[in-house]
């Protein structure tokens, strides 16, 4: 975050934004995680926001692969395609990006109207599926 790498390239980012850890999920050899985290910034940072609150919250998913047997090291990918943004509190946030990734996320298509992904993160065929966690990281 503080790089501004990634999904944390806005420059809304800084030293005091905070993380939360939403949800986590993993496959059943606990080396393919995938897990939603929530920014909370002040309401002051965000130029399109006319809001009296003191902050907006905004959230992503992300998968990952363990790096190393028994190590806690994960390479990690943003996957997209949602992103929530400037929603009020953390609840609504974190209901939208559950509804994103649980819900929604196979009714994504391409240019050519086919489905982005077979699965939703929450359905273990998801962890093996060519258009799922191996079209992250083949």
């Amino acid at each position: 975050m503080k790089n501004h790498s990634g999904s944390f390239q806005n420059p809304e980012y800084f030293d005091s934004t905070k993380l939360y850890l939403d949800t986590v999920l993993y496959d059943s050899t606990f080396n393919k995680i995938a897990f939603f985290v929530i920014a909370e910034n002040p309401v002051h940072r965000n130029p399109h926001s006319d809001s009296k609150l003191p902050y907006y919250y905004n959230a992503n998913c992300y998968l990952g692969k363990r790096l190393f047997a028994d190590s806690s090291i994960f390479d990690l990918k943003n996957i997209g395609p949602v992103s929530i943004i400037n929603f009020d509190d953390k609840a609504s946030t974190s209901y939208a990006i559950r509804e994103s990734y649980y819900s929604e996320l196979t009714t994504f298509l391409d240019a050519d109207g086919v489905p982005n992904y077979d699965y939703n993160v929450n359905d273990t065929r998801f962890w093996n599926s060519l258009k799922g966690w191996i079209r992250v990281f083949p």
